[in-house]
């Protein structure tokens, strides 16, 4: 699992000089698979801090948090034009992304669930919105995390 932790750590320094960084929210990120909900990033204490950022063509997702004494980790890359909003009511949203990518062939969706700000609501519905049909899927729709080893 290591070298995942590191790769996963990389990504996340490489979006904080390359990326546009919409913000840092509370939130959790479910893989559903054969109506079955697993989790990529959660915790049954609070919330883990998601840093969520923009790359042409996709949104990347990345968090690490301490749960049980072990260190874990969550990453996740989009493409916008597949993120869809379920549901916006006061400060949470609920998105679900359509597969693609990688994904497809899981056959497997993604819910997230974000508590957040109204700027960065804002921010996200523009990129939303001004994005449509985005590039080339086929680097997006990748999910890693420590859950998917344990």
């Amino acid at each position: 699992m290591q070298p995942n932790v590191e790769k996963a750590l990389g990504m996340y320094l490489d979006d904080l000089c390359k990326a546009v960084h919409i913000g840092t929210t509370r939130g959790a990120v479910f893989l559903i698979y054969e109506g079955r909900k697993y989790p990529i990033v959660s915790s049954k204490a609070v919330l883990p801090l998601i840093d969520v950022f923009y790359r042409y063509p996709c949104l990347e997702l990345i968090s690490f948090w301490r749960e049980d004494g072990k260190n874990m980790y969550g990453y996740a890359k989009f493409a916008m034009s597949r993120v869809k909003v379920l549901e916006e009511k006061g400060d949470y949203l609920l998105l679900a992304v359509e597969p693609h990518g990688h994904m497809i062939k899981a056959n497997v969706y993604i819910l997230i669930l974000l508590f957040t700000v109204p700027g960065f609501k804002k921010t996200l519905f523009r990129l939303l919105e001004e994005e449509g049909e985005s590039g080339n899927e086929d680097e997006c729709g990748i999910i890693d995390s420590s859950y998917l080893f344990t």
